[in-house]
Parts: structure tokens; sequence; C-alpha cells
């Protein structure tokens, strides 16, 4: 069985869209180092049975949270500008995965929606990036009507980074 981990209200929305707002797949925690700790707790309790993604951004506290240093096998990587990824894998944790989105979350989000050429100001979102970055990490943008409907369109649109990181989650979930 799939769960997603996601850092942020940005991540958490992206994730609900990932598995069509199955919420009961989405275990939301606050911050990267929260994840880590998530990470091992999900490990302790269910060992390989449960396969689980955390999305996290490649920020510079990454590096630096110790729980997460075993995730180092590159096994997906996506370099679409402005919506790039890379999925590290754990040696010792088969099943276990990190999602790390290239830039946050937030940008990753408007790289996407400016790569399937949606009209971010139609949706109810900024289109200037600073703003739609401001809107897209508040606290409840998860469950804001402009933010669902932008990932509905991203799931529909299936720009290459999206595609590609559905296409993983996908695979995981078996």
């Amino acid at each position: 069985m799939l769960l997603l981990v996601p850092e942020c209200h940005a991540d958490t929305a992206l994730a609900r869209a990932l598995v069509q707002n199955q919420l009961d797949l989405v275990y939301h925690q606050h911050g990267i180092s929260v994840v880590g700790r998530a990470m091992q707790d999900l490990w302790t309790l269910h060992g390989p049975t449960r396969q689980v993604v955390a999305l996290v951004d490649a920020d510079k506290k990454f590096a630096d949270i110790k729980l997460l240093a075993g995730f180092q096998t590159e096994v997906e990587v996506c370099t679409q500008p402005g919506c790039g990824f890379r999925v590290l894998g754990h040696a010792e944790r088969p099943g276990h995965y990190l999602a790390v989105l290239e830039p946050a979350c937030d940008a990753w989000l408007y790289g996407a929606a400016l790569a399937a050429g949606l009209d971010l100001p139609a949706l109810g979102l900024p289109a200037e990036v600073r703003a739609f970055r401001q809107q897209t990490k508040r606290q409840g943008a998860e469950d804001t009507s402009a933010v669902r409907e932008l990932l509905r369109q991203l799931s529909w649109a299936r720009p290459a980074a999206y595609q590609q990181l559905a296409a993983f989650v996908a695979r995981v979930a078996g």
C-alpha cells in the first residue's frame, strides 16, 4: 500500500493530485526534519510492506537532515526546466523513496503550470512568480479552490515533469 508524505502545503496539494485526492494516502508533515522522522517511524511500523514516497524540497536544510542521509540511490531524474526533480531510494529500506523537487514545490508548480500553458489568472492565481509562490505556500493552500483547480488542470494537461512524477508514483503504488 502506498503512502505519500509531503513536507508543506504546496507539496500536500501535489500529493493529493498524484493519488487522485485519496486523502487517506497522504500523510502531511510540517517541515523536512519532521518528514525524516516520519519516514523512520513508518519503516519501524511497517517495514517493506508499505511503499512510501516523501515529497520534499531541495533547499538548504535538505543536506543537514540526518534522518534522510540514507536516501542516496538515484532511481529517477527529471531535468525539465523550472520543474525538475530527483527520486532517491534508501539502500536499507526498499520501497521508501524521496522525491526531491527542484525548485521548491511552490516554484515547481509554477514551472509545471507554465510548461502546460495554463492561464494562471483564469484559475484565480497570480501570474507573477513571487505572488504565486506566496499564495501556494500559505497554510491551507491545498484546500483552496484555485490550487485544487491548478492541480486538476495539471493532471489533465500532463506536462512532462508532472507526467513523469505521476508515472513514478503509479509504479510504486503497483
